[in-house]
């Protein structure tokens, strides 16, 4: 299994696009609320499903992850499983996002 992790991103290969699941028009796979900073793909494809989870095909050629503060990720070609972090409160038990 290939994983690429860049801050709270973690990109996992995979061997399909799930069913259903829906090109959108952005290259940017998650925003840094604090910072405005963003992890966001050189070249690509992003799919989604109704629930927000999300795959990234990458092109022959490869492309790069990109954030302001983060090294650059290199990423092969193939199909990617994005994951954002997530923390849990111990006091609550309620799940959030880790805000980059």
């Amino acid at each position: 299994m290939n994983q690429k992790a860049q801050g709270d991103v973690l990109l996992t290969e995979v061997f399909e696009l799930p069913e259903g699941a829906q090109k959108i028009s952005t290259l940017t796979l998650a925003y840094g609320e604090a910072t405005g900073h963003h992890h966001t793909l050189t070249c690509g494809d992003v799919y989604t499903l109704p629930d927000g989870t999300m795959w990234v095909v990458v092109p022959e050629d490869g492309a790069e992850l990109d954030h302001q503060t983060h090294a650059p990720v290199w990423l092969n070609p193939g199909i990617y499983q994005v994951d954002l972090q997530i923390e849990v409160d111990p006091f609550t038990g309620l799940e959030r996002r880790v805000v980059d």
